[in-house]
C-alpha cells in the first residue's frame, strides 16, 4: 500500500521525499517491510495537513509500531524455547 503511494511520480518530486530514501530497493524480510512501512506513514503524516487524514496515519503508525512489536516478542520467544530444548539436550548428554 505504502509503496505504491510513494512511488507516485508526483510525490517523488516533493523535495522531502526526493532526499528521504524510504523505501529500499528489495524488501527481504517481514522486519524490513514493516519498518519500510513506518518509514512510509512517518514521511505521509509530516507531509499530511488534514486533522481527519493525520488522526488515520497516526492510526496506521501504530498499527506497525504493534506488529513491529508482536514480530520481536515472537523472534524472543522463540530463542527462549530454543534455549531450552538445547540445555534439556546438553543435561541429557552428561
Amino acid at each position: 500500500m505504502c509503496v505504491q503511494c510513494c512511488s507516485l511520480p508526483f510525490l517523488q518530486s516533493l523535495p522531502l521525499l526526493a532526499e528521504a530514501d524510504v523505501i529500499p530497493d528489495a524488501v527481504r524480510s517481514i522486519e524490513q517491510m514493516l519498518q519500510a512501512s513506518c518509514s512510509c506513514y512517518t514521511t505521509a503524516l509530516s507531509l499530511e495537513t488534514h486533522d481527519q487524514q493525520k488522526n488515520n496515519l497516526q492510526r496506521r503508525l501504530g498499527n506497525i509500531h504493534n506488529e513491529l512489536g508482536v514480530l520481536y516478542m515472537n523472534l524472543a520467544a522463540g530463542i527462549v524455547i530454543r534455549a531450552e530444548c538445547f540445555g534439556d539436550l546438553m543435561c541429557d548428554w552428561e
